[in-house]
């Protein structure tokens, strides 16, 4: 498990704490009340559901290519 900062239901860090020091010894409290734990698997950019789970952001569309 990890320590993840939200922001707007998305996954905007993942805060790693100093060897040697706890999570709270090494953020404010500010911080820390955006964060949770999430999934070792849930990277920066994954999205919050609505059931708390985490997932992937979905791939933009590709572009057009222009014609020959």
């Amino acid at each position: 498990m990890k320590t993840a900062r939200i922001q707007n239901n998305v996954v905007a860090e993942i805060l790693v704490p100093v060897e040697g020091f706890t999570i709270d010894q090494c953020f404010h409290p500010s911080i820390l009340a955006q964060c949770q734990t999430v999934e070792d698997e849930v990277q920066v950019n994954w999205v919050r559901q609505e059931d708390g789970s985490f997932a992937a952001p979905e791939a933009p569309p590709e572009e057009p290519s222009a014609p020959a």
